[in-house]
């Protein structure tokens, strides 16, 4: 298509002309050659302009050649950011129509729920480390600024052509390091094929944090698919990353180097939003359980005597799981001959539940940066309902499991 001879022989099929990308493989001749080609035929063209290097091309020279010939030529800019359409009106003067990137998940999938984990997961993609890739001094950062964080792991995934003699992507010295930091348990490393769609969405789906180790870029793609999923991400400060969609951000580029500090405070700081998470979860769960009959069975199980243990119901447990049993059926056991007070169970357990749901609020509210803080907020909301189901929830952490 970016043959002039197409565009003569095919003009009458179509009525703009788009380019988004890999028209920097042509020189600026033979865009040149393909801008007249359009202009004799009447057809108008437009543009997608990143305004940057191309993540595929170390030297941004045949990259610039090729926008300084298509875009003064072209009818229509379009753009992803405001920063890059501000790029391209102090370049050129040109103005460039800011349209968000669309939506790169497809429509079921951007419904799926994300899954539940006890552990923290931060993910680095290599690929076949294309040239805006500085993937080593990235990751040697991660690694210990994951360990030091409780629960919590770094996933590094890279192809295979990258451990193939006969490819050009071949890297050994990376691969040696990364894998002698897997044998020192500081990652996780995974060698694999490219993945489908499918198995890329359910990658990025398993973590809790993508770090994209880019010097140079515009707007990844990859950031979209996150932004689809519900995954966070930490993207560098070069380009219009953060103008594209929410992120963590840190210094990363091509003239100074890796901040090291700022991706350090970044994966603290999605490691903080996924312990705050993980505390409503929690808060959520318990609040729920607190009900009126639940309050009922529990101030029962204490007035009753210790159950004889000839007799039946010996050694039964007054735990928690015992009395979320009760509330299940909206009974709960009493004592022989003394009835309960379920007006007064009731409007206490309406209470508790509002003062759980009050302490949780202002338990995630004040959660501070340290994760043990965040343990000490947790032990202090479920104390709040009594040593047995403070119990029930640390050992059973799964939200979505009921008591019984």
């Amino acid at each position: 298509m970016l043959d002039p001879d197409w565009v003569r022989s095919r003009f009458e099929d179509f009525d703009v002309f788009h380019l988004d990308f890999g028209f920097d493989a042509q020189s600026p001749t033979q865009l040149t050659a393909l801008v007249d080609a359009l202009r004799q035929h009447g057809k108008p063209s437009s543009t997608r302009s990143t305004t940057s290097a191309t993540p595929n091309r170390p030297n941004p020279t045949s990259h610039d050649a090729a926008l300084e010939v298509i875009i003064p030529a072209a009818d229509r800019l379009v753009t992803l950011t405001p920063g890059a359409a501000e790029s391209i009106r102090s370049r050129w003067n040109r103005t460039a129509t800011v349209l968000p990137h669309p939506h790169v998940v497809d429509l079921p999938g951007l419904a799926r729920p994300r899954p539940y984990r006890n552990r923290f997961r931060v993910g680095v993609h290599a690929k076949s480390l294309r040239p805006n890739m500085a993937v080593l001094p990235v990751v040697q950062v991660l690694a210990h600024a994951v360990a030091e964080l409780p629960d919590a792991e770094l996933h590094v995934n890279i192809h295979r052509e990258v451990a193939d003699p006969a490819s050009r992507a071949y890297a050994p010295q990376l691969l040696n390091a990364l894998e002698e930091l897997a044998r020192l348990d500081r990652l996780i490393l995974t060698i694999h094929a490219y993945f489908g769609d499918g198995q890329l969405f359910d990658y990025l789906t398993s973590l809790d944090l993508s770090v994209l180790p880019y010097h140079f870029g515009t707007h990844p793609g990859w950031l979209e698919a996150c932004h689809d999923l519900g995954t966070a991400v930490a993207a560098p400060d070069c380009g219009f990353y953060a103008q594209q969609r929410p992120c963590l951000t840190y210094g990363h580029t091509q003239s100074g180097g890796l901040d090291a500090e700022s991706l350090r405070e970044a994966v603290r700081t999605a490691y903080m939003e996924y312990r705050r998470a993980h505390l409503s979860r929690n808060v959520d769960r318990l609040a729920d359980r607190i009900t009126p009959s639940w309050m009922a069975g529990r101030r029962n199980a204490r007035r009753s005597p210790p159950a004889d243990h000839r007799g039946r119901g010996a050694g039964r447990p007054t735990t928690a799981r015992t009395l979320g049993r009760a509330a299940g059926t909206g009974q709960a056991d009493r004592p022989p001959g003394r009835p309960g007070s379920p007006g007064r169970a009731e409007g206490a357990g309406r209470g508790a539940v509002e003062s759980v749901k009050d302490t949780a609020q202002e338990a995630v509210a004040t959660t501070t940066e340290h994760a043990q803080s965040a343990d000490r907020e947790t032990a202090d909301v479920l104390r709040e309902v009594g040593r047995e189901a403070a119990a029930e929830i640390r050992t059973d952490p799964d939200p979505r499991r009921t008591p019984g």
